[in-house]
């Protein structure tokens, strides 16, 4: 099934709730769903790009790190709402 990536909401890429950083390749933001830090990449697609991973690893680490203090949340990488673009929540234990 084609998706047409108009309709994709991480696509579009809509500031409706906080964003706490952003570049070329991925922005991190409040999840509009459930409110937790969210990263995103900006390029339509299943898994995370290579040359990112270290880069998401580190900007959604400070991000969780400050909102709940280190060791006190857990990546999140199951796809749940939008199952056709990647991305991965930052949840409190």
């Amino acid at each position: 099934m084609d998706i047409n990536m108009d309709d994709c909401l991480l696509c579009k890429a809509e500031k409706l709730t906080t964003w706490h950083y952003e570049d070329a390749g991925f922005f991190i933001c409040d999840c509009l769903t459930c409110g937790v830090p969210m990263a995103v990449m900006r390029v339509h697609a299943l898994s995370p790009l290579d040359d990112m991973r270290d880069a998401i690893k580190r900007e959604l680490t400070r991000v969780a790190n400050a909102r709940y203090g280190p060791g006190n949340w857990r990546y999140d990488f199951e796809l749940r709402g939008i199952k056709d673009h990647w991305h991965v929540h930052a949840r409190p234990r």
